[in-house]
């Protein structure tokens, strides 16, 4: 499930840049190229927030893991 969200993370990045590049290659005053700047800006915080969030659910999974291995070691020993 985690490698489906990554590569679907990695696909929407490839598509965010190859238009950011075809847009700047267009873009003719500075106002363009300053507009474009803030959209890097902006791509970059966001893929950085859902690579931070889906390492936040993969650490949570682990751990979640974890807790159902104890609780069946505890069941195991309690008999």
């Amino acid at each position: 499930m985690d490698s489906v969200n990554f590569n679907a993370m990695v696909a929407t990045a490839n598509e965010k840049y190859t238009k950011l590049v075809d847009s700047m290659y267009k873009a003719k005053t500075e106002d363009d190229l300053n507009r474009n700047l803030n959209m890097i800006h902006s791509i970059y915080k966001d893929e950085m927030d859902l690579i931070a969030k889906l390492h936040d659910i993969t650490v949570e999974n682990k751990s979640e893991e974890r807790k159902v291995e104890l609780k069946l070691f505890d069941f195991m020993v309690k008999r």
